[in-house]
């Protein structure tokens, strides 16, 4: 039986077994959250008040304490399970959402082979501004042993996200917004074609 709340660990007085049970679950549930709390002590990383408390529980519950505490571990795993498949579920949520086409644009890109590397003079306008800037300037394109290049060595570009090394066969691209970077030739063939 139980009061107008319905809860069934609170028993209608005129019952003296329902009490006893009644005062039984209180007791059981209020020892799991014990130690669901202590479980929390020690994820927090205080471990000798965890171990402490754990000690306590065990000397003023004995073989209860054994039980709850697989029960409250279950408990957790359960509820770890659950928020794993409540994040996976999120994440492929946000994939599906996340997915974007590329806005057709226009760039200009120039492939550097090693013979492009040691007569630049097919280089265009932009990569010869680029050579000229300062090595530690954003958009400066420089040897790769600067400065003791013998000319022969593959070349960098210094970006805001740091140096990137442009290998012989990659393509320099210079973008919307006048940056340069670097680009494998699988990837430029993927993403880009002739104008």
């Amino acid at each position: 039986m139980s009061n107008d709340s319905g809860s069934a660990y609170w028993p209608d007085s005129s019952d003296p077994l329902a009490q006893v049970h009644g005062r039984e679950k209180f007791k059981a549930l209020e020892l799991k959250y014990m130690v669901l709390e202590c479980s929390l002590i020690r994820d927090s990383g205080l471990l000798v008040e965890a171990d402490l408390f754990n000690e306590h529980l065990l000397e003023a519950y004995g073989e209860k304490f054994e039980l709850a505490k697989r029960e409250a571990e279950a408990d957790i795993a359960i509820a770890i399970n659950q928020a794993k498949i409540v994040a996976s579920k999120r994440q492929r949520d946000m994939e599906i959402q996340m997915k974007f086409r590329k806005k057709p644009v226009v760039i200009d890109a120039f492939q550097m082979t090693r013979a492009r590397r040691l007569d630049n003079s097919e280089w265009p306008e932009w990569l010869h501004k680029a050579w000229n800037k300062p090595s530690d300037e954003a958009g400066a394109v420089f040897p790769k042993d600067y400065p003791e290049s013998n000319g022969e060595d593959e070349l960098c570009i210094f970006t805001l996200e740091g140096v990137h090394l442009v290998q012989f066969g990659d393509w320099i691209i210079l973008g919307v917004k006048g940056e340069l970077y670097p680009c494998k030739p699988d990837i430029f063939e993927m993403t880009y074609d002739p104008v």
